[in-house]
């Protein structure tokens, strides 16, 4: 009896080291037919990002540089303002001149439909006189 008792509890080792207990309770074969039913699909996309400029002048006091990143997603075709900026190139012969307001249409993170985006500068000088001017970048 006694190798009988003896010889069942190696078989049984033997299967536990064979199949093995996972750290979930679940045997190593349940465990990969658990993770057979997870599958995560992958899909490719195809992005690039590239820089358009454009710059809008602000009458006799300069210019000003409207930067957009664009997002270009080649595999749906999708074109995304990934990021917008502005850089202030005003004649330092005029004192006091400024960027009050700074917008882009579409706005960062939206989709760009009709190839352009509307960027729309305010100025000021001396917070007395201020103008609005618009530009287009063209995609």
């Amino acid at each position: 009896m006694k190798k009988f008792v003896k010889a069942l509890l190696i078989n049984t080792l033997l299967l536990v080291m064979i199949f093995g207990i996972g750290s979930n309770g679940l045997s190593n074969v349940q465990a990969i037919d658990e993770s057979e039913k997870n599958t995560t699909v992958l899909e490719s996309r195809a992005i690039e990002k590239y820089t358009k400029k454009v710059n809008i002048q602000c009458g006799k006091y300069g210019y000003v540089t409207v930067i957009a990143t664009i997002s270009h997603n080649m595999t749906t075709g999708k074109f995304y303002v990934y990021n917008t900026d502005y850089n202030t190139h005003f004649n330092t012969g005029y004192g006091g001149v400024g960027v009050s307001a700074f917008s882009t249409n579409p706005a960062k993170g939206q989709e760009i439909k009709g190839k352009v985006i509307s960027a729309k500068i305010t100025y000021y000088q001396f917070g007395i006189l201020s103008e609005t001017v618009t530009g287009n970048i063209y995609l």
